[in-house]
């Protein structure tokens, strides 16, 4: 069960990997409080996919991020006293004022006032930042439209890659094809058969992106100043994540890979496009 000490660790992972612990600890504070009202049909394994949920959200974005949830039917804007009452019990004050200077539009805050169908009691569920308009309905159909965010254009493996294969019956790009959730194994028999010198993974995809939004959010004036310039060289950089990210395989002089080690640093490729954001992510390369 979700409960105050579980929402203190899921604030510090947060704050480890983004700049939301101000939106986090919103989310949180909503299911907690779900969670209280002990009237709830969500499950204890809904709770624990809507935290997961939460997280992945956030890390990939790598900005503000506040979830608007609700049981409720009806979702209507707040007054200045709900705002301000909004702010105050969730702890951002300041906190919220900094992320919008820097860059970070708030396009909307709400209050939804729902009737849970299931008992016939009325709760106010205070949450919000949504591009467009939150559409009324359960907790679960809330969970499947999944993108609740607000910064300068998505910062993730599947709105940043260029497509390269196919898994699973879904266009993927190269990255997520040979550089997410691989093992050890499947590393070390990607060199003996493609001959490369090396191979990395992230864990998952979580990773992957938290990973490639931070590198964005980093390298956000290199890449306006490359993306200006006539130059037609891809964009690389390496960004320290300071943590395990994934692993890499190397190999010795002969070829034959090596164990793995734990990798804590990435090199990201960038080549120019004609798409929204003018580029896009062709490949990542892990390093210890």
């Amino acid at each position: 069960v979700l409960n105050t000490g579980n929402f203190t660790r899921i604030t510090q992972i947060a704050e480890q990997g983004t700049n939301v612990a101000g939106g986090i600890l919103i989310a949180n504070q909503y299911v907690e409080a779900i969670d209280k009202v002990n009237r709830s049909p969500l499950t204890i394994e809904q709770k624990a996919a809507a935290t997961r949920d939460i997280l992945t959200q956030a890390a990939a974005t790598g900005g503000l991020m506040i979830l608007g949830v609700g049981l409720g039917r009806k979702f209507v804007a707040p007054n200045k006293s709900e705002l301000n009452l909004l702010l105050k019990n969730a702890n951002l004050g300041n906190d919220l004022e900094q992320l919008v200077k820097n860059d970070l539009t708030v396009q909307k805050f709400f209050v939804a006032h729902g009737k849970d169908e299931l008992n016939g009691i009325y709760n106010d569920y205070l949450l919000g930042v949504k591009t467009g308009k939150l559409k009324a309905g359960s907790f679960e159909q809330y969970l499947e439209l999944r993108v609740v965010k607000q910064v300068s254009g998505r910062r993730n493996l599947d709105s940043h890659e260029g497509m390269s294969g196919v898994q699973e019956g879904k266009q993927i790009g190269h990255t997520t094809l040979k550089h997410v959730g691989k093992s050890e194994r499947w590393l070390q028999d990607r060199i003996r058969r493609e001959g490369v010198e090396s191979a990395s993974s992230f864990y998952n995809k979580s990773v992957g992106n938290r990973t490639v939004g931070r590198f964005v959010k980093e390298n956000k004036n290199a890449i306006q100043q490359w993306l200006k310039s006539k130059k037609t060289d891809p964009f690389k950089a390496v960004i320290d994540m300071k943590e395990d990210i994934g692993l890499v395989v190397n190999s010795n002089k002969k070829g034959t890979p090596l164990a793995a080690e734990k990798a804590t640093k990435a090199e990201i490729v960038l080549v120019k496009d004609n798409s929204e954001h003018g580029w896009h992510l062709v490949t990542v390369k892990l390093q210890k």
